[in-house]
């Protein structure tokens, strides 16, 4: 269950899409692994549409990937994104992690 969730939001006026964030608790991705990271938020898209979750660059920078990525106009349940650790080192990803777009 998700208490608590932070609203996606533009890093500037110029961004090309919302920040999303990480809620509820950290979760530990290990080098090699891939991680699901639950964002506690839900959307709604106009038809005829799909949303689309993107990389970071300041994930990318630390060998974290977005996997899949498509969102489905007709998926309701919380937004998941899955981060693959292409790294060698153990990430930690926290609440209120900026983690993907």
């Amino acid at each position: 269950k998700v208490t608590h969730a932070f609203i996606p939001f533009r890093g500037s006026s110029e961004a090309a899409g919302f920040d999303l964030l990480s809620c509820c608790h950290s979760v530990d991705i290990l080098a090699g692994t891939t991680g699901c990271i639950n964002t506690g938020i839900q959307v709604v898209l106009p038809k005829n549409t799909y949303g689309r979750i993107a990389d970071r660059s300041s994930m990318a920078i630390k060998s974290l990937a977005v996997l899949g990525g498509v969102i489905d106009r007709d998926y309701t349940g919380s937004i998941i994104i899955m981060l693959h650790n292409f790294g060698r080192e153990t990430l930690c990803i926290q609440p209120g992690d900026r983690v993907a777009s």
